[in-house]
């Protein structure tokens, strides 16, 4: 896993062991540009990168 920025690899790598426990189904990762709005965000985990929105979702 590479992750840039303070906190990243951290917040990722508790998501990514959050589902290797739960394992309810495959991970699904969306990316919005980086200035769309909250509420145009579907419901998931959000990662804020400089460039995009993650969302994340099993």
């Amino acid at each position: 896993m590479i992750s840039h920025g303070p906190g990243a690899s951290t917040h990722l790598g508790g998501l990514l062991h959050e589902w290797d426990r739960a394992r309810p189904s495959l991970p699904t990762i969306t990316a919005y540009p980086a200035r769309t709005p909250d509420e145009a965000l579907s419901a998931g985990y959000l990662i804020d990168r400089p460039g995009a929105r993650l969302i994340v979702t099993w």
